[in-house]
C-alpha cells in the first residue's frame, strides 16, 4: 500500500497533476487490485496463461500502443 501511494504521488509529480485527489487513491487501488487478480488468474489457470503466451509479441505490442492511445485520448477529452 505504501509503495502504491508513493507510485501515485511520483507519477502525479511527473505529470504535474494530483492523482491522489482525482481519480483518488480508492480508484487507483481498485485498479491495482484488479491487475493483481488478473495476474493470479493467469498463474492459477495454466491453459489461460498458455493461450496468452501463444500471442506473438508484435501483436501484444500493437495492442498496447492502441490501448495507450485510447487512454490518452480519453484523458485529453476529459481534461477539456
Amino acid at each position: 500500500m505504501v509503495e502504491h501511494i508513493g507510485n501515485v504521488m511520483a507519477i502525479g509529480a511527473t505529470c504535474n497533476r494530483d492523482f491522489v485527489k482525482s481519480p483518488g487513491l480508492v480508484r487507483t487501488l481498485i485498479g491495482d487490485g484488479l491487475a493483481a487478480c488478473f495476474a493470479v488468474l493467469l498463474g492459477i489457470v495454466p491453459r489461460l496463461g498458455a493461450f496468452i503466451s501463444t500471442i506473438p509479441s508484435a501483436v501484444i505490442g500493437g495492442i498496447s500502443i492502441v490501448l495507450l492511445y485510447e487512454f490518452s485520448e480519453k484523458n485529453r477529452r476529459f481534461e477539456t
